[in-house]
């Protein structure tokens, strides 16, 4: 199949490795609860990470690398909690929530260039967020972070609490940046 659909593998318990080598789209909720799941090799032909499709995969540890992903959809990874490092090379686009609550250390996405609603809320482990090509930042898409540093050179507009609640933040570099919503900063004690 080149097409696996929503809700495929969904709360999967006993599911330890997927290889995916000819697999073109992921649908919804694909993964999602499949709490035993340690490793994930996709094709190179996936561009697009459907809604929720590894929420709650919290046996995913160590790097997961996705080269050819350009879209991340909503809750796409919420919950995966023991990736160290989520490496997208050419990730353009994560949705709302689609990091929301994980505990990397590193994200090394040097091409996203929008990230929606919560994206990266409540993220804790990572020292800083390097994103030079972000130029959307959507309502609350980094609150709560627990990092020190934060650049986004290229970063133009961020929505509402966008970094509030980040109480270890010291440095932020923005220079570009023409809006900034209310609350953007608040609670950063």
């Amino acid at each position: 199949y080149t097409t696996l659909f929503r809700s495929g593998t969904i709360g999967c318990k006993n599911l330890k490795r997927a290889i995916l080598s000819n697999c073109t789209t992921v649908g919804d909720y694909l993964f999602s609860g499949c709490e035993s799941l340690i490793s994930v090799s996709l094709s190179e032909n996936i561009s697009f990470l459907s809604a929720c499709c590894f929420r709650e995969c919290v046996a995913l540890s160590g790097t997961l690398l996705f080269p050819s992903v350009v879209n991340a959809g909503v809750n796409c990874f919420t919950g995966c909690n023991n990736v160290e490092t989520f490496n997208m090379p050419n990730l353009k686009d994560a949705a709302g929530s689609c990091f929301n609550q994980t505990k990397a250390f590193e994200y090394l996405m040097p091409l996203i260039e929008h990230v929606g609603q919560a994206c990266f809320a409540a993220c804790s482990n990572a020292y800083s967020f390097d994103f030079p090509n972000l130029k959307t930042a959507g309502n609350i898409a980094f609150a709560g972070v627990t990092c020190q540093s934060i650049n986004m050179p290229s970063l133009l507009s961020c929505e509402n609490g966008c970094f509030n609640q980040c109480i270890y933040l010291n440095d932020i570099v923005l220079p570009s940046i023409l809006s900034i919503g209310g609350t953007a900063f608040s609670g950063n004690y």
